[in-house]
């Protein structure tokens, strides 16, 4: 997994960002690693959803107080 994260960050720090590993600021990696976490989270989300909307389920909700 660790090896995917960062072969999304090299990509989003090439084609997103437009930058190369040895010329990049730390804000650049910062962005870059924020680009590829987000990546992973929208499709689990995504898979999430569609996994829910396929198969009909009750989802409940509710809120309580805080102690």
């Amino acid at each position: 997994m660790a090896d995917d994260v960062f072969d999304g960050m090299t990509e989003h720090l090439f084609y997103t960002l437009g930058k190369l590993a040895p010329t990049a600021s730390r804000h650049d990696l910062y962005m870059a690693l924020s680009y590829a976490v987000r990546d992973r989270l929208m499709t689990r989300y995504l898979a999430g959803l569609e996994a829910i909307s396929t198969t009909p389920t009750r989802v409940v909700a509710y809120l309580s107080p805080s102690s």
